[in-house]
């Protein structure tokens, strides 16, 4: 067979390269598609916690005036000393408890936040998955177009069309 010094022509190795290559591009696009949406998820699950603490906040300020009402206007406790004494107790109790489950809430939010963020700016910073398909997709469609079906029969690849090869 004689070679046409016009017309490149691509082995057999080459082409299984290039599609090894084409299968770690694709591999790492989906890589970085899964971090993103954990890094998404991350950010969500940190907006929640701070909610779900400030309903926290509400519910034990809530409790503690409700059992304060409750001990005044039942029980008479305003005329009574263990009264005055009891009912600001119960509601510094409750805020209390609040307060420090806030502080803890936010606290798991920020590191969350920080990390998600912090995974964010990395993925951003890196090729973006439609100009690596775009890129390897060109340089498949040259090596295909460039290799006669002889040779890829000779080498075990049928190519079925010009994007699918098995």
């Amino acid at each position: 067979m004689t070679r046409d010094i016009t017309t490149p022509t691509v082995t057999i190795r080459e082409l299984r390269r290039a599609q090894s290559e084409v299968d770690n591009i694709t591999w790492r696009i989906r890589s970085n598609r899964a971090d993103y949406l954990d890094a998404r998820l991350t950010v969500q699950r940190s907006w929640l916690r701070r909610t779900r603490s400030s309903l926290v906040v509400l519910a034990a300020v809530g409790t503690a005036l409700a059992i304060g009402l409750h001990l005044v206007h039942v029980h008479g406790w305003t005329d009574d000393t263990a009264g005055a004494v009891i009912l600001p107790s119960l509601v510094g109790a409750g805020a209390l408890i609040a307060f420090g489950t806030q502080l803890s809430a936010r606290a798991d939010a920020r590191i969350d936040a920080a990390y998600a963020y912090k995974r964010l700016r990395e993925l951003r910073g890196e090729l973006p998955a439609a100009t690596a398909r775009r890129d390897w997709a060109a340089r498949w469609h040259e090596l295909v177009s460039n290799t006669t079906p002889e040779q890829m029969a000779a080498g075990g690849i049928v190519v079925l069309d010009k994007n699918v090869v098995r």
